[in-house]
């Protein structure tokens, strides 16, 4: 499930959440969605040693948004994905 959290950081509705989206970023964590990044964008590792604490730096990651190919591993990985629009879990069997 803390995959999905993560997932839901980057893309799910804050009001249906019950927090705001980019918290675990603004808390200087860096989660699942932005190792994946990570391996498609070297630029993050920077950000990611600073704990996302510079002026900016939230603002870079969320602006960069995960490619889909990042969240479709993590869907991969869960074998559920996350509708953002409603924050609902559904079983992900691949793309057809």
């Amino acid at each position: 499930l803390q995959l999905i959290d993560d997932i839901l950081d980057f893309e799910g509705d804050p009001k249906k959440m019950g927090k705001p989206v980019n918290a675990d970023l603004t808390l200087g964590l860096a989660t699942a969605p932005v190792f994946f990044a990570l391996q498609e964008d070297e630029s993050m590792r920077a950000l990611i040693l600073r704990g996302f604490q510079q002026p900016g730096d939230v603002e870079k990651v969320r602006v960069a948004k995960p490619p889909l190919n990042i969240l479709l591993n993590l869907c991969d990985v869960t074998g559920v994905a996350v509708r953002p629009n409603d924050a609902s879990i559904v079983p992900y069997t691949g793309l057809s």
